[in-house]
């Protein structure tokens, strides 16, 4: 799959869900504490993978294999407990609070927040479809496109948008806690909508309006030779839409997607790209997810920056070699607020 500037769709277009629905916190595999009660820290996760197994217009390969090695790095090396994390699949089990529908994961996002208290430690995973709408109200994309991702049962429930997973998993967390999230999807570069992105350097590199609009427009000189008007004038009107709008959003997105809370995102690519998977030992993976585990197994006490680019460089390494694939993604890190008070050491647990 190849990258795009003009944002072409890969997947269905479903409508997109921008309300939340505040669900009992029971899953059938969650423990609850009582924000009354004095507890030490705990670490918690939730993790996804939807191989939208039966459409086969759809189906994808490695998402659930994603979640089974996300799951294992968790346990093995982290310090995550099984009877602390919720996994939902299309394989977990057949009991329907299990499979990766809206429902279950709106449940299960609820779940990993509630009652969090300073010192404890979140881990949120999706690995599936992404997809991207129309901005909400909020007007706060600087490209006017809310990114999403896709439930198993989209074409009933719709999409869930970043909006709503920043309300659900960002807004209410207090200072003192972490919650670190993995996008491994198409167009999943401000998944979460945190107004911080950072480059290899650690240099902050937020999402601006100059650099949406240089992409548009390299995009537009590179169509001009092969005379495909539409993309010119499709890359042409969203310049003048970015231009019209795009610092208001920035200033939107600083003002109201900011948190005390320490909360890192990676992304599989930028908002305007593809995920791809690939196979090893015999079976299909995430890009993103395993040259992420791979990098991290290599050296633990990494800065984010240098976890960045030791990512980016280990998709070269797994996709070079395949000489017919173009590689078009480029992992992407963003955060709640400035990292520089802790960009030296990563941090995945406490």
């Amino acid at each position: 799959m190849a990258s795009t500037s003009s944002r072409t769709l890969c997947t269905p277009a479903f409508t997109a869900r921008h309300d939340g629905i505040i669900l009992d916190s029971g899953l059938s595999n969650s423990s609850t504490t009582s924000s009354n009660t004095t507890r030490p820290p705990i670490r918690k996760a939730v993790l996804i993978g939807i191989n939208y197994y039966g459409d086969e217009r759809h189906q994808v390969l490695g998402c659930i294999n994603n979640v089974a090695n996300m799951s294992a790095l968790l346990q093995s090396r982290l310090g995550y407990k099984s009877e602390n994390m919720v996994i939902l699949t299309e394989l977990t089990s057949p009991c329907s609070e299990s499979l990766p529908i809206a429902r279950n994961i709106l449940k299960a996002m609820h779940w990993l927040v509630m009652d969090a208290q300073p010192g404890d430690t979140l881990f949120f995973y999706y690995s599936g479809h992404g997809s991207f709408s129309a901005d909400g109200a909020d007007r706060d994309e600087a490209d006017g496109y809310d990114e999403c991702i896709c439930p198993l049962d989209a074409h009933v429930s719709g999409l869930i948008v970043d909006d709503l997973m920043h309300d659900i998993m960002v807004k209410p967390l207090k200072k003192g806690v972490r919650l670190t999230a993995m996008f491994d999807c198409c167009h999943s570069g401000s998944a979460l909508d945190l107004p911080y992105t950072y480059d290899v350097s650690g240099k902050q590199t937020h999402i601006s309006t100059v650099s949406s609009v240089m992409e548009n427009l390299r995009d537009a000189v590179a169509a001009y030779p092969t005379g495909d008007m539409l993309r010119i004038l499709s890359n042409g009107k969203k310049i003048f839409k970015r231009l019209k709008t795009g610092r208001k959003a920035e200033y939107m997105a600083f003002r109201t997607k900011a948190s005390e809370a320490e909360v890192i995102q990676w992304s599989g690519s930028k908002d305007s790209q593809y995920g791809m998977n690939f196979m090893r030992g015999g079976q299909w993976h995430g890009v993103m997810t395993g040259a992420f585990i791979q990098a991290y197994l290599k050296n633990p006490h990494q800065s984010y920056a240098e976890l960045l680019d030791s990512t980016r460089k280990s998709i070269r390494e797994s996709l070079g070699s395949i000489s017919h694939l173009v590689i078009t993604q480029i992992p992407q890190l963003s955060c709640s607020h400035s990292l520089e008070y802790t960009a030296n050491t990563i941090h995945l647990d406490h």
